[in-house]
């Protein structure tokens, strides 16, 4: 005889199988490689290093400027639900969260691979580097199709808050999957950076 079990009960089961996904999906946080957290109620931010216009003529160089920052400050946005953190701007090159876009070898110990492959690393709050996004200059990126920058950048400021990849379908989980459209937070993602900061 098969289970059918009634609308209410399903939407038991699934809030009780997500709690659970939740719970083993950040579970491993506070025993991770030590990523660190910031402790700190504000921090600034800038763009360090804007993309080569010339490896993306669809755009003007103007034009990319403006969708490169408006990615960025969408990304904050998110973030900014989630974490006791309010992000200012600050051209300075004193800004505790920058961006750079670099291609193929660069200042660090990882590079990029040219077109495909890693989009992006980040340094977390416990590294020397901590805070600084490098985001690959060789890769596609466009409003539009391409690469999703906005997505990309809301992912890599996880890691900058020090939240490391999630198991469970989450922003935070390992991997680019696609063209998404605007990113968000899922429950996931937010126990997350509740368990990081102390806010349970």
């Amino acid at each position: 005889m098969l289970f059918c079990p009634s609308q209410a009960v399903s939407s038991v089961l699934w809030y009780f199988l997500m709690y659970m996904w939740i719970i083993r999906s950040v579970h491993s946080i506070p025993n991770d490689l030590g990523f660190g957290k910031w402790r700190k109620p504000q921090l600034t931010w800038t763009i360090y290093r804007y993309p080569d216009a010339r490896k993306h003529p669809k755009m003007s160089s103007k034009a990319f400027e403006r969708y490169v920052h408006d990615s960025m400050t969408k990304a904050l946005k998110i973030w900014s639900k989630a974490v006791p953190i309010q992000f200012l701007k600050d051209e300075s090159k004193s800004a505790q969260i920058k961006v750079f876009f670099y291609s193929l070898a660069h200042k660090d110990r990882y590079p990029f691979d040219g077109t495909g492959g890693e989009l992006a690393h980040t340094f977390y709050p416990d590294e020397q580097k901590k805070g600084e996004i490098h985001i690959d200059d060789d890769e596609p990126w466009s409003p539009d199709g391409g690469r999703n920058l906005e997505w990309t950048l809301a992912h890599e400021l996880g890691h900058a808050l020090g939240i490391p990849h999630l198991s469970a379908p989450s922003l935070m989980q390992e991997g680019y999957r696609g063209y998404l459209n605007s990113p968000r937070l899922t429950p996931i993602d937010i126990e997350a950076a509740k368990m990081l900061y102390n806010l349970n």
